[in-house]
Order: structure tokens, then sequence, then C-alpha cells
């Protein structure tokens, strides 16, 4: 493999975006913070590769996660964008940062040479480079040839979790975001759970959802678990679509996004003329559970105290062995296939509480003894008085 040049894209430099989503005050403090936490850690300069990351930075907006590209910041505030020439649209759309170096896609070129050029426009030999390699714009193939290139010229070290732990807590116009998130969802949920009857293709209620989001200015994701019959044991989203049926069960876990800040709700509606009466314990179940966990979310309450309210109510109500393992995780600005931000709410996970932290929690029963199941959840903003919604989902049983 051989070194690559890089060359500038002069066209951007000097300009300014079109499509910015936040304003100039807010796009200076994240650098500030991140300046903060950098120089904490001793990083001289951070690989950004994850996209939220960098849309969170820099105000970058694309959708190919794992194609090549790398946003450089250094500790002083300077940024940089290595990419491909298929970007620059969207670099040049979207993106607060305006010095861009290219590559192109030939044949044996060295991605890890043409970080290391990067870095070395940027005065970082013999410094501390920090790398996001938990994402998939760093896989291992791209890591291993970045080791090689500047072995004995530069340090690297795992930075993976510096921004994510910054965009835990969200400030007032992230907040405004997902709290616009949450009213389009709101919105697609009734529709969509004003359809259901006997006889409903979910391919239909999936396609009136995604209308309803579009309309509204909102995004979607290209699936969610969703499904009727033995579909409504699946919580993640599988091909093909069923038909709900009478005397039946119908599980939906929609998301919606605005300016990429996504919400989720989860509900099951179920079909008549006859309900189960276990699908009714089931729910009691869920409500009360959800209302414990609810109770429980509290500025320095931990993911593990979440889940241990869950898990105590569950088995209460004798539902212990149809709960998950999980009752729920962090919500933000999130790149498909998850709206999932890790560490999950689980035994034991101590991940503190902070205010204006956003969280969706889910109450998941799966009986597979029985082939039923029941799912209520809702996001909330974490208060100093407790929570705030963001998504509501109906307490009392749905049945249509």
């Amino acid at each position: 493999m051989t070194s690559h040049t890089l060359h500038l894209a002069d066209d951007i430099a000097g300009t300014l975006p079109v499509q910015v989503h936040f304003s100039a005050a807010e796009f200076a403090d994240r650098r500030r913070r991140l300046q903060e936490a950098m120089t904490g850690r001793g990083i001289d300069c951070l690989l950004i590769t994850r996209l939220e990351d960098q849309y969170w930075l820099a105000g970058f907006d694309s959708g190919a996660a794992s194609v090549f590209h790398v946003l450089f910041f250094k500790a002083d505030g300077t940024m940089l964008h290595l990419s491909r020439s298929a970007d620059l649209g969207n670099i040049g759309f979207t993106s607060q940062c305006r010095d861009v170096r290219v590559v192109d896609d030939r044949h044996g070129w060295s991605r890890g040479m043409a970080i290391r050029d990067a870095l070395e426009s940027l005065g970082c030999k013999g410094g501390v480079a920090g790398v996001e390699t938990d994402s998939v714009g760093m896989p291992l193939a791209l890591h291993q040839e970045l080791t090689h290139a500047v072995d004995g010229w530069c340090a690297l070290t795992d930075s993976s979790q510096v921004i994510r732990g910054l965009r835990r807590v969200k400030s007032a116009e992230e907040l405004a975001h997902m709290r616009r998130a949450g009213e389009i969802l709101a919105e697609a949920s009734a529709t969509t759970i004003d359809m259901v009857r006997p006889g409903v293709s979910e391919g239909d209620l999936m396609a009136e959802f995604q209308k309803v989001v579009y309309s509204a200015g909102g995004e979607v994701f290209a699936g969610f678990p969703h499904g009727s019959g033995k579909r409504a044991m699946l919580v993640r989203p599988v091909s093909g679509r069923g038909t709900v049926g009478e005397n039946d069960q119908v599980l939906f876990e929609p998301g919606a996004a605005f300016r990429h800040y996504c919400v989720a709700t989860m509900y099951s509606v179920l079909t008549g003329p006859v309900v189960d009466p276990r699908h009714r314990a089931m729910h009691d179940a869920c409500v009360d559970a959800l209302e414990e966990v609810q109770s429980t979310i509290k500025v320095g309450a931990t993911f593990g105290d979440l889940y241990e309210a869950h898990r105590s109510v569950m088995a209460r109500h004798g539902f212990e062995h149809a709960a998950l393992q999980a009752c729920g995780y962090n919500m933000g600005a999130v790149w498909e296939t998850t709206w999932m931000e890790p560490p999950f709410m689980a035994a034991d996970v101590p991940l503190v509480l902070e205010e204006h932290m956003t969280i969706f929690t889910h109450m998941i029963l799966l009986d597979r003894s029985t082939g039923l199941s029941m799912a209520l959840g809702e996001t909330v903003e974490v208060t100093t008085n407790g929570p705030s919604q963001i998504s509501t989902v109906p307490r009392a049983v749905m049945v249509k």
C-alpha cells in the first residue's frame, strides 16, 4: 500500500453551510466542552468516526455511516474533514468544518496513511490521537491500517466514549428537537392505532405511520419492531408483513426523529371480540412496572436502580420469567440501524442519571410458554422533579 496525497476542497473553504440546525453559541459550547474533555485525558487530536458525534460537533449530516470519513478535532479547536468526493456535497451543505481534505478511491491507496497525512498536516507528530473505535466508521481492518501507519510516529488511544458521554446530557436546543419528535410520534401513533382492526395489513399500518411522520417534517427508521400474532413476540424487525386477525395481539415499538433526535414509544393493541384475560394481567404488570420505574427516575439514581424497579414489579406479578433482562437505554441523535444508545438499563449498571438526560424505559413481556406478549414504553427527560414526558402511552388496555 502507498501513501496518498490529499487535496484541499477549496470550493468549500471560505463558504458557509446552507443547512444549520443549531445556533453558533450551541456549537461553540460543544467545542468548548470537548476541548476540556480532551485536555483532561491528554488527547491532542480526536479522530471522530461516528456519524452522530460528527453531527453533534460540526453539524455534518450524511447517511453513509459505513463509508470512509473522519472528522479531526484538535484540543486547540481546529477541525478538519478527511473524506471521499461523494461526501463533498453533504459537507458543503451541512458542516461547520470548512477545511476538507479529499482522497480518491484508486486501488491500493492506504486509508491509514491518508489519516496519518491529515494528522501530519495538523502538526500531530509525536502526539496522542484519540480514536473512536466503537464505530462502524472504524472497522477492524481500518484500525489495523491506521495502527501500522502511525507506528512510532504518534500514539493512539481508544476514545470512543468521550463525545458519547458529553451527548448524554441534552441542551435546550436538543430538547426542543426531541419534543418536536415526540409530537410527531404521537400523531403518527394515534393514526395507526385507529387503523388497527381484523383484516388490516401490517404493511398498511407501517405505510401510514411513515406517511404521517414524513408529512410532519420528521424522519423514520427503515424498520421498527411491529407485528401481529406470532410476530408480536418479536422485538426486532424482520422482513415481510402479516395481517391482523380476530382475537389478536399487535405489538408496536415505533420511533420518530426530528433533526435526527429520536423518540420512541411502545404499546400493544388487542383485537376482539374475545380478549384473553392473561393479556389483561400482563398489561396490569406493565403499567405497574412503568409507574414504578418512572417513580425511580431521579437525578443520582442509576440504570441498575431502574432495572431493579422493573424486575421487582414483574416478579411480584408473576411475570419475571417473561420479562427481558434490560428495560431501556439512552435516546438522542442516532443513525440507523438502531436508535439505542448504550449502556442498557440492566442489573447493576452504574450509569448515574443526570439532569436533562433523555431515556426510553420499556416494560416488555414475552411469554414464550403461552405465545402472548404485552409492552408499554415511554421516552422521558430526567429533571430535578423526576421524569418529564416526551412520549406517552395510554394506561388502559387498547382493544379494537
